[in-house]
C-alpha cells in the first residue's frame, strides 16, 4: 500500500477520509503509515478551479510503524508549514484570521500536534464514543493546547449523555417570528444599557461585539 517499508509517498486528497464516520477501516491502515498530515481550506484559491470552501490535506506516508505523526490544521498557504517548524515559539498565536480579517497564513510551532495511540484514544472516546482508537476520526485542532482540554473532557465519568438529568434545548427567541408578533423590533443603535439589547449568535464572535459591527443591519437587534 503506497510504498515499501523504506519508501515515502505524498498525496494531496480530500479530507473526508479522516472525518468520515464510515472511514474507520481505511483510517486503521492509514494511521500506521501516516507521517505528516497538513489540513488546508481552499479559501485563498490555491486550486482556482475548486470551490473556496473545499477542505483537503497534504499527507506524507511511509512504511507501517506504530502510530506517530504530526498534524497541522487550518492552513491557507503552504508556507505556513515551514513557519510552524521553524517559527518563533514565543510569538503570539494567531487565530484562523489575522488582525486585518484576512485568512491567517502565519505558522507557529504550537500549531504542530503530534499524534500517537494516546491521542487517538482520546479522539475515539470523545468523538466516536468507543475505545477503538485505531479507527478514530481526526479532529481539526488549531493549537496543541486544545489537546489538554480534550483529555480533561475524556476523563469525565459522568456526562450529559449518560446522566439521569433531563436535558433539552430550545431555540429561545426566534428572530423572525418574534419580530412578526411584536416581541422585538429591529432598531440599530448603540444601547445605553443591556436592558434594551439582544445579542445575536453572530455577535459573540471571538467574544467581541464589535467584530461584526460592520454589517449593522444583519447583526444588531434591540428590544422596543
Amino acid at each position: 500500500m503506497f510504498s515499501g517499508k523504506s519508501g515515502v509517498a505524498a498525496f494531496v486528497h480530500p479530507e473526508g477520509v479522516y472525518d468520515d464516520p464510515k472511514g474507520g477501516v481505511l483510517r486503521e491502515k492509514l494511521y500506521l503509515r501516516l507521517r505528516y498530515h497538513f489540513q488546508f481550506a481552499n479559501e485563498r484559491k490555491l486550486f482556482s478551479e475548486v470551490h473556496h470552501n473545499t477542505q483537503f490535506s497534504l499527507n506524507v506516508y511511509g512504511g507501517p510503524l506504530p502510530v506517530s505523526f504530526d498534524t497541522i490544521s487550518n492552513l491557507y498557504d503552504a508556507k505556513s508549514i515551514e513557519e510552524c517548524y521553524e517559527g518563533d515559539a514565543t510569538a503570539p498565536i494567531l487565530g484562523i484570521k489575522d488582525e486585518n480579517g484576512d485568512w491567517n497564513v502565519k505558522g507557529h510551532p504550537d500549531r504542530i500536534i503530534h499524534v500517537t495511540k494516546k491521542e487517538l484514544a482520546v479522539f475515539a472516546k470523545l468523538f466516536d464514543g468507543n475505545d477503538n482508537w485505531k479507527q478514530a476520526r481526526l479532529p481539526v485542532l488549531h493549537v496543541k493546547e486544545l489537546l489538554e482540554v480534550l483529555e480533561i473532557f475524556s476523563q469525565q465519568s459522568v456526562t450529559l449523555g449518560i446522566s439521569k438529568m433531563s436535558v433539552f434545548t430550545t431555540e429561545m427567541w426566534h428572530e423572525t417570528n418574534r419580530q412578526n408578533d411584536g416581541t422585538i423590533c429591529r432598531n440599530v443603535h448603540f444601547p445605553e444599557s443591556c436592558i434594551d439589547q439582544i445579542i445575536l449568535a453572530l455577535q459573540t464572535l471571538f467574544l467581541n461585539l464589535l467584530a461584526v459591527f460592520a454589517n449593522l443591519i444583519a447583526t444588531m437587534t434591540v428590544l422596543t
